[in-house]
């Protein structure tokens, strides 16, 4: 069953984020981990929906991942103290994937990294069940979380920015001058350039 939601989106601000891990569980036999993040938002009704999935970073335990941005809107529906959860696992091939570990949080939780990195434990629940010398699976760090607001061409219209846009169409009315010109002449071929000019 395939459900496909859609919102009204109003709100422009924009979560960037810059995210990185060290210690991940190993999950390859034969290599390290290939490990990608993903950013789960909360619907109303309880069920996680992805908002943002990273680039998979190969053979690597502890993976720097590209700075990134999410629409607030997108990441938690504009309410920074909604649930969200942060996912991370092992990429296997183009179709599966390995849980290594996650974590629940909310934005406003994110965003004290606005002044110093915050640190989360990534837990894998069924290991967390079954043994009770497990502390974790690695540790999620966010480097830098900031809000910035992306304006649109309608914003810029509305905050009172002048906008000067001329059109000649002097040279194309010449153009179809000649060629009319020229139409009698069947052997005869005719190019206008984009400046006015024949050849």
């Amino acid at each position: 069953m395939i459900s496909i939601t859609a919102e009204e989106i109003k709100d422009t601000r924009v979560v960037n984020l810059e995210v990185d891990a060290r210690n991940l569980d190993k999950k390859d036999f034969l290599g390290k981990s290939d490990p990608f993040l993903e950013i789960y938002k909360q619907a109303d009704n309880g069920s996680w929906q992805l908002a943002y999935r990273s680039e998979v970073i190969k053979n690597n335990l502890n993976p720097s991942w590209k700075k990134f941005s999410v629409p607030l809107q997108t990441l938690c529906g504009g309410d920074v103290n909604k649930p969200i959860k942060v996912s991370v696992s092992d990429q296997d091939d183009s179709s599966s994937s390995d849980l290594i570990g996650e974590f629940e949080c909310t934005t406003a939780k994110l965003l004290e990294a606005q002044e110093q990195a915050v640190e989360f434990e990534c837990i894998h629940p069924q290991k967390k069940q079954k043994k009770k010398s497990y502390k974790n699976s690695g540790i999620v760090r966010v480097k830098s979380c900031k809000i910035d607001v992306e304006y649109s061409f309608l914003d810029y219209v509305m905050g009172g920015c002048q906008i000067n846009f001329t059109v000649s169409f002097i040279s194309y009315y010449y153009c179809f001058f000649i060629m009319l010109q020229q139409f009698t002449q069947p052997y005869t071929k005719v190019h206008c350039n984009h400046n006015g000019t024949i050849q």
